[in-house]
């Protein structure tokens, strides 16, 4: 199971996830405002905020993309490289054609993530 409980598609066909683990408290993290997608409208946030999110695997995570025609996808929202199934979504994620895209302070990189962005 990933820790990623939110995807927001966007017109262009690219999505952002939005990994719910980070072992850094940066006073600035839009987190810190809501753990939802801040483009949505202050009354839906507020019925959000009491909701616990559900996590994704990594099969329905590339589902989603698919079903939306997701070339791009954006992996963000906390510290995805914290995340023990990122090696394998970002498999995934290619052998699907996906693009990705890791939004990432880079504390936990290793050297079989970094190959596998190099690709």
């Amino acid at each position: 199971m990933t820790k990623i409980y939110q995807i927001v598609n966007f017109v262009d066909r690219s999505a952002y996830l939005t990994f719910d683990v980070c072992s850094w408290r940066c006073i600035y993290c839009v987190r810190n405002v809501s753990r939802w997608c801040s483009s949505l409208k202050e009354d839906q946030q507020n019925k959000l905020k009491n909701i616990n999110p559900e996590y994704l695997t990594v099969e329905k995570a590339v589902s989603i993309l698919k079903e939306n025609s997701v070339h791009t996808a954006y992996l963000g929202g906390g510290e995805q490289t914290e995340d023990d199934e990122i090696k394998t979504l970002m498999k995934e994620l290619k052998y699907n054609g996906i693009n990705s895209w890791l939004i990432t302070n880079g504390e936990m990189l290793d050297d079989e993530l970094l190959s596998s962005l190099m690709e």
